[in-house]
């Protein structure tokens, strides 16, 4: 039975305010309003949309939303009260918290976001392995193999893609089975985790199990302290400590491939300097295709090789 608060008189009539969202009837004997559906005005209070309106002049429907606090209506209006509800409004969730008590909401979800989020990876990382035992080496050489079909079972259950998922199990089983000790932080809150994330590849080129154990402890102990900084600074951070352990597992990107880049510099006289850096593979396969295409052209062209590679180099763009 939902709760039920009456006002004060209004023009004689008893009005009646009820949680329930889908009906709402006016104690009166003229005429009786349903509602179909509501919506808050700015004032903070709910009208009621789709309902017949009363047959008396000056009396508004007014329907109060469980958990709401209920305020004066005006003069005669409804008393203060609380509408019983388990859950409560959005509106009034911080009602009376101040400055303080709000900080400390934030440090509180921040906390318990990060333990639910180690609790999520962990519990994938264990059904992996769950699965991966059970299956044994049956499919490992399928295109579709255990793994693949274990991160679609993921999917379907998070309504995740299956990449996310796969991406994801990795995650837990590599906490599970190569970072123990950086999980157990993370369990506790302790660590954001995108640090995991980072953590995770930046480690994941070590086989020596003793330097695996160092770099571990060594994380676990430093991660909380990242939490602030950059993604690249974080990134850093663990190369350093992987190189003291096993310098060959120091996943390397050269400054030359991070920078590459294509640019125009327009000229005075209407034309346009391209520069830039790419790879060497991609450069020498756009060489050879437009040689190829320069030389198809006809053999009375009057224009030089490189005015018909420049001219071929737009056609390729076009084409694609």
């Amino acid at each position: 039975m939902a709760s039920r608060v009456r006002s004060q008189s209004m023009s004689s009539r008893e009005v009646m305010f009820t949680t329930r969202w889908n009906s709402f009837q006016r104690s009166s004997s003229t005429s009786t309003c349903r509602v179909t559906s509501l919506h808050l005005l700015e004032d903070g209070y709910p009208a009621c949309r789709g309902a017949k309106r009363s047959r008396r002049p000056g009396l508004a429907l007014k329907v109060i939303p469980s958990g709401e606090l209920v305020h004066r209506l005006g003069r005669g209006g409804l008393r203060g009260g609380l509408v019983s509800y388990p859950g409560g409004m959005i509106e009034t969730m911080f009602e009376g918290v101040g400055a303080g008590g709000l900080l400390d909401a934030m440090r509180d979800a921040q906390r318990a976001e990060r333990r639910d989020t180690a609790r999520r990876l962990l519990a994938m990382g264990r059904f992996t392995q769950q699965r991966l035992a059970d299956a044994g080496d049956e499919h490992g050489n399928w295109c579709v193999d255990d793994w693949e079909a274990i991160a679609a079972e993921i999917a379907a259950q998070l309504g995740w893609s299956r990449q996310r998922a796969s991406s994801q199990m990795n995650q837990g089983v590599t906490l599970l089975e190569r970072l123990p000790r950086l999980a157990e932080v993370f369990a506790a809150g302790e660590v954001d985790p995108w640090i995991i994330t980072v953590s995770v590849y930046r480690t994941g080129l070590l086989v020596d199990p003793d330097a695996l154990a160092a770099v571990d402890a060594l994380l676990a102990e430093q991660a909380p302290y990242w939490n602030a900084r950059s993604r690249e600074r974080v990134a850093e951070l663990i190369d350093w400590i992987v190189v003291q352990h096993d310098p060959d597992a120091v996943r390397q990107a050269t400054q030359a491939e991070v920078d590459r880049h294509i640019g125009f510099a327009p000229d005075i006289n209407g034309m346009t300097d391209i520069y830039g850096s790419v790879r060497a593979t991609a450069a020498a396969a756009l060489d050879a295709r437009l040689n190829a295409m320069a030389a198809t052209a006809c053999r009375h062209d009057p224009r030089t090789t490189t005015q018909r590679r420049t001219a071929a180099r737009w056609r390729f763009r076009d084409r694609r």
